[in-house]
């Protein structure tokens, strides 16, 4: 089986993620897969966005189509009161051509549904998935300092500025946050300026194979972001590394407070997809309490944090379920 997957995976971030492992596992497994058109493919799996010339033609020749969407473009996103027109896309191949709609989360499926309507065939839930190796070394009691640590694609503040807001209410002597990624420029003018704190490092852009090796020397990592699924929380969790977050996105379907990590309530009667910045300074107290807890018993933490992963997001468990909707 051929599988057309028309996404240029150039850079950092999640869609990129997934394609590249995603495409490693479909030749494993056997399957023809290629980012160029051609006309022998028998599925095309749609990631982000594809030029509609080209479901047309799978449409014209019966060729199954696979749409796999994370989230969707609303008020509180960067295209504000333009949303309808940047969803028009989304809508058009989630409503009128897909075969089967892929959503990562519960969260994605519910946002998705709001914004775009009903799929007009087959839908599935399937969430992000990444190797699951032997359970890292998870001794991290009684150290001089715990080391905290965020990465992503930062392009809006409440990316990073909570974290950064909750970071500064923490011991500067013990806590050290390190920040990782490629960020707009005024994103990166706010982590430059928390750098006076003295504990808060921009390291810069990495790729997300670096990321992955980078990140099993920190202690506990921090989230923000209104995500559909992140990657970068699974490679933490699977690094034994757990986490802190505030209850934004899909993170409910990830951590658990008192288990694999903590999470921390935004403003009552925020609503996601209208209020960008739904934090005030109870959060980011909280927050930081919250980083604190974990770091009590920060062993047990980890070795929670790895078993959520080896239980729910092993790739071997997740290409099976594309496998059965290919």
């Amino acid at each position: 089986m051929n599988i057309f997957i028309p996404f240029n995976s150039e850079g950092v971030g999640g869609p990129t993620t997934f394609v590249d492992r995603f495409t490693k596992k479909l030749k494993e497994h056997n399957f023809g897969v290629s980012r160029k058109f051609s006309r022998d493919f028998d599925v095309i799996f749609v990631v982000v966005s594809c030029p509609l010339v080209y479901l047309l033609y799978a449409k014209w020749k019966k060729k199954k189509i696979i749409q796999r969407l994370d989230g969707v473009y609303h008020k509180a996103t960067p295209a504000k009161g333009l949303y309808f027109f940047y969803n028009i896309k989304m809508r058009i191949i989630h409503n009128y051509f897909a075969d089967v709609v892929v959503y990562q989360s519960e969260f994605s499926r519910m946002s998705c549904r709001k914004f775009l309507g009903g799929p007009r065939k087959d839908w599935v839930i399937i969430q992000n998935g990444i190797d699951v190796g032997d359970a890292p070394i998870m001794e991290k009691n009684n150290k001089d300092v715990i080391k905290l640590v965020t990465y992503a694609m930062f392009r809006r503040r409440d990316q990073i500025e909570p974290i950064i807001k909750a970071v500064e209410k923490l011991d500067k002597n013990f806590f050290f946050l390190d920040i990782y990624g490629l960020c707009t420029d005024n994103v990166k003018k706010i982590i430059l300026e928390s750098e006076e704190a003295g504990n808060i490092r921009y390291c810069g852009e990495y790729s997300n194979g670096d990321l992955q090796s980078i990140i099993s020397n920190y202690d506990i990592f921090l989230f923000s972001d209104q995500s559909a699924c992140p990657n970068s929380v699974i490679e933490a969790m699977a690094a034994g590394i757990p986490v802190v977050a505030y209850n934004r996105g899909s993170v409910l379907e990830m951590v658990e407070s008192g288990f694999n990590g903590e999470i921390v309530e935004v403003k009552d009667g925020s609503d996601p997809f209208v209020d960008a910045y739904p934090f005030r300074e109870k959060e980011y107290s909280e927050y930081a309490d919250r980083v604190r807890r974990v770091t009590s018993d920060i062993n047990r933490y980890s070795r929670s944090a790895y078993a959520v992963v080896k239980e729910k997001f092993d790739i071997k468990e997740i290409m099976q379920k594309y496998e059965n909707i290919l």
